[in-house]
């Protein structure tokens, strides 16, 4: 499910880059009705996605106990665990390197067709949704893999305290920082060669970078509420 769900929210806006891309109008803007379309499949792949989320969320919610560490952890258990990462280690390890380098390679279309195909803006869209598939394909790809990671180090009570987003306590916190960069970069690269605006294009990433701060300021303070009821909860 969160495979599926994270290659979805990436996905979403390939849709649309390339309906733009395949119906140029008269006066080489696409028709509104492709815009629509577009926008459609946006909505709805986001919204297959949430909820592909939410069911998983749904599903484990009974094993909340054991996801915050509220179990004893016995030799039976441990020896379980060590066996099942043991076993996984060679297939994340070779998922984990498959998927980094898709994502070195995720720019390669885009460059491409901007390099090789000069005077046809739309062209470069082809490879904007090229770099959206390789990218979604690397997180399915890690995704699909690393659930033997996370599952033995919440049986071993091996959390570690990383502050990152990708490691949030909220769940929807995660899922916009794994996908906020790329598709920062796809829009920068729409937007640019669409519009040939390179010299005010560049203004995105000043703005992705104060939005990006923000979602660290706020999944800090998640962070914190969530300590402050576990102590009011201790009490």
């Amino acid at each position: 499910m969160p495979a599926t769900g994270l290659a979805m929210f990436v996905l979403c806006a390939a849709p649309l880059l390339l309906l733009i891309a395949a119906t140029p109008g008269s006066q080489g803007e696409p028709g509104g009705w492709a815009i629509g379309i577009g926008l459609t499949a946006v909505l709805v792949m986001v919204s297959l996605g949430l909820l592909l989320m939410m069911a998983r969320d749904a599903r484990l919610s009974d094993f909340e106990d054991i996801d915050e560490g509220d179990f004893a952890l016995t030799a039976q258990v441990r020896s379980y665990a060590r066996e099942v990462r043991r076993e996984r280690r060679r297939a994340t390890i070779l998922a984990a390197a498959v998927a980094i380098t898709l994502w070195i390679l995720s720019a390669l279309p885009t460059l491409l067709t901007a390099l090789l195909i000069d005077g046809d803006s739309s062209a470069v869209l082809y490879g904007v949704s090229g770099t959206l598939v390789i990218v979604a394909l690397g997180l399915a790809i890690i995704a699909r893999a690393g659930w033997a990671d996370a599952a033995t180090n919440t049986l071993l009570q091996e959390k570690d305290a990383d502050n990152s987003l990708e490691h949030s306590e909220s769940p929807v916190v995660r899922v916009v920082a794994v996908v906020y960069w790329p598709v920062m970069f796809a829009i920068y690269l729409a937007w640019s060669f669409l519009s040939g605006d390179w010299g005010i294009s560049w203004v995105i990433w000043p703005v992705a970078g104060v939005l990006y701060g923000a979602l660290s300021g706020l999944s800090v303070a998640l962070r914190g509420d969530e300590g402050s009821r576990q102590q009011h909860r201790s009490r």
